[in-house]
């Protein structure tokens, strides 16, 4: 209702409204986990359109503009702050931003829709409005069959698959069939002419993370039998997590270079990108060394499984072989939406999760002869 409101204030303007023959919005307004796994893809969307002819325009989550900005060209990036979506001021400031251009085809990459996103594409300028049937994962089903009718087409969806899979059907359906995956190019793990290994001990959800010390013994032992640094990375809300695992360590003579918060998300792909070794909780970071090919070990809740995490093909192989993911099923994985999101304590599933599990993966994952140098 009150875009609408919106709308019919901006349509007065109908002067300023830019017109172009033939022009593309694509959206994807996701974390950055997500805006990750959808890079793998991105690239054949970019060209299918472009050599179409169309102008490209973007509407993306922050920080994730940089991402598609460093690596393709946009007529417009719009580059949306999610927590900021309903507060009215800014929501009216981007609706007027966004009205003052007029689209061939509105897509919608999303698979799991937002209200917010849906309603913002039902007041847009587009003569095609093209979305994903998806799921109800961030909608009620009352709800989203309401904000299905913002689109004119749907791409049917199928369920249990990965997320990566859910992209490509998605891009299938409009009718691309030619995927050439933009290969990441990563250098050999050195910095300050020492190898690392990389550490994201922090979560969008605290729940999800696993204790300060044990990612600080794993990280020992991977430290003495390999002699490779150690660098922690991750968000501004993550710096009590690094804290307490550099001191960890530092008690026991061994230093690391906390990168937390102070690197953007370009650097943080730089440094995940010439990492010899990922240890994460489900966040980013395993995204992003999906991405490079980095080997990576993924503690995750037994919910997580499957659509982003431990995500295998149609073969039941594993979309990116240098993935390991450890988790615990529980009876309650199922109800993860109604139970486990709101539980401020780390989940069970997750404190069970020991140390040793983890380093005979790392074992496992990583060649003998460089783990036991």
């Amino acid at each position: 209702m009150f875009d609408n409101i919106i709308k019919g204030i901006c349509c007065k303007k109908e002067a300023n409204k830019k017109k172009s023959d033939k022009a593309v919005c694509l959206i994807k307004v996701d974390g950055i986990g997500d805006s990750v796994i959808f890079l793998k893809v991105f690239n054949s969307l970019y060209n299918y359109y472009n050599a179409l002819g169309y102008k490209i325009d973007l509407i993306c989550a922050k920080p994730c503009g940089e991402l598609y900005e460093s690596q393709w060209k946009f007529n417009n990036l719009y580059e949306i702050n999610i927590r900021d979506l309903y507060n009215y001021k800014y929501r009216t400031m981007l609706a007027k931003q966004i009205l003052q251009q007029e689209y061939s085809i509105v897509l919608n990459c999303a698979y799991s829709r937002t209200i917010s996103i849906d309603s913002l594409i039902s007041i847009m300028n587009g003569k095609k409005k093209i979305g994903n049937q998806g799921d109800c994962g961030n909608t009620p089903g009352l709800i989203k069959w309401f904000t299905d009718k913002a689109y004119d087409e749907l791409a049917p969806s199928s369920k249990d698959i990965s997320e990566h899979n859910h992209n490509v059907d998605f891009l299938k359906w409009i009718g691309i069939n030619d995927f050439q995956y933009k290969k990441e190019k990563k250098s050999s793990a050195v910095v300050d002419n020492h190898r690392y290994f990389t550490l994201f001990p922090g979560a969008s959800n605290t729940n999800k993370c696993w204790a300060a010390e044990k990612f600080a013994a794993v990280a020992e032992v991977v430290y003495r039998k390999t002699n490779w640094n150690i660098v922690i990375c991750g968000g501004k809300d993550d710096a009590l997590m690094a804290e307490r695992i550099t001191q960890e360590l530092a008690d026991k003579n061994i230093q690391t270079q906390n990168k937390v918060g102070m690197t953007d998300i370009l650097e943080t792909c730089m440094i995940v990108g010439k990492s010899a070794l990922v240890i994460t909780n489900d966040t980013s970071g395993v995204h992003i060394a999906n991405l490079y090919g980095i080997s990576n070990i993924c503690i995750a809740k037994g919910c997580d499984v499957g659509r982003f995490i431990d995500a295998r093909d149609e073969h039941n192989r594993l979309i990116y072989p240098n993935h390991r993911a450890i988790y615990h099923k529980k009876s309650c994985s199922q109800l993860y939406k109604t139970k486990c999101l709101r539980k401020k304590k780390t989940l069970p599933c997750i404190m069970e999760i020991t140390v040793d599990e983890v380093l005979n993966v790392v074992e496992n994952l990583l060649d003998d002869s460089k783990f036991n140098n």
